[in-house]
């Protein structure tokens, strides 16, 4: 409410509207109990396919950089959980680990930094950052969808996202 305020408030002029018209387009987007914006990812490979055609119970999007000191310390984290190895090695949770950027070179440097199970792709049609889909503003960021691809948690730490899955009953 304090967005749609702001970009519609005749004390600010159209520059000064800019930057809340901006944050209200994100905060729109990927609501809590919406379902996801769709994207196309590429693998390493080539082939690419649509985020909603991930089938599992629960999907992780982690959007990430390669090299990025944070993004490791959460795949440690990931990785040191038995109740997501449990999940990932179900087939319940899918992690699709997301590289936004155009620095292929990069990526590609990297792509042994995360598990063979995990989807390892990058926005090669830069559509999350061209019709900003997604809050790229701090990198990692996560967005947990269930089946359905509706948004669980939106924007949140991976922790977050830990403390969600354990105390989701059935887990």
């Amino acid at each position: 409410p304090v967005l749609e305020v702001a970009t519609t408030s005749p004390l600010y002029d159209q520059t000064e509207r800019m930057p809340y018209e901006y944050d209200l387009h994100i905060a729109r987007q990927n609501r809590v109990g919406q379902v996801a914006n769709d994207f196309r990812y590429t693998v390493a490979s080539g082939e690419s396919a649509l985020m909603s055609s991930i089938k599992a119970e629960y999907l992780l999007i982690f959007i990430s950089n390669p090299g990025c000191a944070m993004c490791r310390d959460v795949r440690e984290g990931i990785l040191s959980s038995a109740m997501l190895g449990d999940l990932i090695g179900q087939g319940r949770l899918k992690i699709l680990v997301l590289y936004p950027d155009e620095d292929l070179v990069a990526w590609r440097q990297h792509l042994g930094d995360y598990p063979s199970q995990w989807i390892n792709a990058y926005d090669k049609e830069q559509t999350l950052t061209l019709n900003t889909l997604y809050d790229l503003s701090a990198l990692p960021s996560f967005y947990l969808l269930d089946k359905d691809k509706r948004v669980l948690l939106k924007d949140v730490m991976w922790e977050d996202v830990l403390y969600y899955l354990e105390n989701t009953p059935g887990m």
